[in-house]
């Protein structure tokens, strides 16, 4: 079995572990690496190289700047932007981002003024409904401490 074998437990392998490939095996392992490594940083050298002066372009802007978001970074490098779109894009940005802020506060006081309004409401029915009630209890109080009137049919003073 490839890269098998018994290695130390806690530390790592033994160094006198042996392998159970071939020195000619582990050759053309090295090798396979070593290619696709070359590979890799031919091809990272030859995307630098081509575009060196964009990222030369975006070193200067951060120097500058120190903040360079990823809308701007794919218009530098797709779109060649300038410095000044570059400061445009980031000025529309905050003036976009300002005026989403003063919306949600706006929004968000909206809120709060109609909340306001349905409390001072609900406090008002319930004041209302409050003062009604006393209303009838004095009024129920009024009736049974009232005397009763006497009959209209008979006449106490006599008289025909």
């Amino acid at each position: 079995m490839y890269g098998s074998g018994q290695g130390e437990i806690f530390l790592g392998r033994d160094f006198s572990n042996n392998k159970d490939y071939s020195e000619e095996v582990a050759a053309k392992i090295d090798s396979e690496i070593k290619a696709l490594l070359d590979e890799g940083y031919a091809r990272a050298k030859e995307i630098l190289e081509a575009n060196r002066e964009k990222l030369d372009f975006i070193a200067e802007f951060l120097l500058m700047n120190e903040v360079m978001d990823g809308e701007q970074f794919a218009a530098a490098m797709d779109k060649n932007a300038t410095v000044r779109e570059l400061l445009e894009m980031a000025e529309e940005k905050k003036r976009r981002s300002e005026r989403e802020n003063e919306e949600r506060a706006n929004k968000a006081q909206a809120e709060l003024a109609q909340d306001a309004f349905l409390t001072e409401a609900s406090d008002a029915a319930l004041r209302d409904e409050q003062a009604e009630k006393a209303t009838d209890t004095a009024d129920d109080k009024t009736a049974e401490q009232a005397p009763e009137a006497p009959d209209d049919a008979e006449d106490t003073n006599g008289q025909d």
